[in-house]
């Protein structure tokens, strides 16, 4: 069985990306566009191996998404956070308790050696 990843992205073209990237490794993968979704999709289509997630999204950001994540559902899943550089917002996630910080623009190779890493079992 393939390992089952969870993708929040608002771009939908980085989304498309990543999405290819990791079916491309041999990964299965669930994507939503915000936080909310992202926690719906939790909820509704889990469990996951590891989630990968932005920062700066609408409706509910990926800092508010990781503490939720933290609290409320499996808090030993793997959240890896793909996002554009901003120091303040990197804090943020990291305090909240995102694993791995990769910066966009990201190297597909070097994604899936830490989707890799991380990823466990449900």
């Amino acid at each position: 069985m393939a390992a089952r990843i969870l993708v929040v992205e608002d771009s939908c073209e980085i989304q498309e990306i990543v999405r290819m990237t990791l079916e491309f490794g041999g990964y299965e993968v669930v994507c939503a566009g915000n936080g909310r979704e992202g926690l719906d999709a939790l909820q509704a289509q889990g469990p996951f191996h590891l989630v990968l997630t932005d920062l700066d999204m609408p409706v509910m950001n990926g800092v508010d998404f990781i503490r939720f994540c933290r609290a409320d559902h499996d808090a030993k899943i793997p959240i890896l956070v793909l996002t554009a550089e901003i120091p303040e917002l990197i804090e943020k996630a990291v305090a909240a308790g995102a694993n791995k910080v990769i910066p966009k623009p990201f190297e597909p190779i070097q994604l899936m050696g830490d989707i890799a890493r991380f990823a466990r079992n449900p």
